[in-house]
């Protein structure tokens, strides 16, 4: 069989002061940063400071149709975009949901108003 040649570091000391720990040192923080390098690139990433409607309504804990009659309401501040996307700034989900406000407990609004609510009220009998 042939011989295989993998691209890899070289298994054997490269000058003969390494030794076999600096050589196994060497290979896991290679492969620990390998690994890593996704959620470390996600760590550096700055805080988006905009949010789109999926990212609003996860916040949120809500459906993005509801992200979207909030914004209707006016009750979300959109920021215009020039493809027509939706954007709402992290600021105004912070003070729709009470922000750091100790005193401002969050609007009292109907999300999704149940069947309930839509009924009209009939005459006392």
């Amino acid at each position: 069989m042939g011989e295989r040649r993998l691209d890899r570091a070289p298994t054997r000391p490269t000058s003969p002061r390494q030794s076999l720990d600096e050589i196994v040192e060497a290979a896991v923080t290679r492969s620990i940063e390998q690994l890593l390098q996704p959620y470390l690139v996600k760590l550096q990433a700055p805080e988006p400071l905009v949010y789109t409607v999926g990212q609003a309504a996860d916040v949120l804990q809500v459906s993005t149709d509801t992200v979207g009659r909030l914004v209707k309401r006016g009750l979300l501040v959109r920021v215009p975009h020039l493809d027509g996307k939706l954007l709402i700034p992290k600021s105004a989900v912070e003070e729709f949901i009470g922000g750091d406000s100790p005193q401002h407990e969050g609007p009292e609004v109907a999300l999704n108003p149940g069947p309930a609510s839509r009924r009209k009220s009939r005459p006392p009998a």
